[in-house]
């Protein structure tokens, strides 16, 4: 029988494989695989900031798409693949190049055809749609994370060289 991936990222040293996981592995059981036809590929690396060569768990599929005997990889959601959509277009037409059917979860879809020739509109639709959702929250992340580091700088102080945390009210209100 050919083979499946379950492929898992996370993005942090502290999030866990768990979740997606469990949730993945019952897909491709409820989809005819056994525990021996199921590779699993779980990384923990940024989707974002690395390139899509210098991602080892990409890096490890398409070494499995090369060798042959793989048909379906199974994935939690679509910014497993990555959170740059031009990275997931590129990602998905290997996927086509070497006629793998990928399954998504969160959103739910197929990405190939039944022959597997051709991507599916909706996938099409779902990839451009969700791909570009992954990109824009991390782009507002990076936006909070940059305001909060204003206002901290703002509400610091240096006093006799110092650093005193105070609110500018505080701060008037000491003196």
């Amino acid at each position: 029988m050919a083979k499946c991936i379950i492929f898992i990222r996370v993005s942090t040293e502290s999030q866990e494989f768990i979740s997606q996981r469990e949730e993945l592995y019952r897909t491709a059981h409820n989809h005819g695989y056994a525990d021996q036809d199921i590779i699993e590929i779980s990384k923990k690396e940024s989707g974002k900031k690395l390139s899509e060569s210098e991602r080892e768990g990409l890096t490890e599929l398409y070494q499995y798409f090369e060798k042959g005997g793989v048909s379906d990889v199974y994935i939690w959601e679509l910014s497993r693949l990555s959170r740059r959509q031009k990275d997931i277009f590129a990602i998905i037409e290997k996927f086509k190049d070497y006629r793998v059917q990928l399954h998504c979860l969160n959103p739910s879809f197929v990405l190939l055809n039944r022959e597997k020739t051709d991507i599916e509109l909706s996938a099409r639709l779902a990839i451009g749609i969700f791909g570009a959702m992954a990109e824009q929250e991390e782009i507002e992340k990076k936006a909070r994370f940059a305001r909060g580091k204003k206002i901290k700088a703002e509400r610091l102080f240096v006093v006799n060289g110092n650093k005193v945390c105070l609110g500018a009210n505080q701060f008037s209100a000491a003196f």
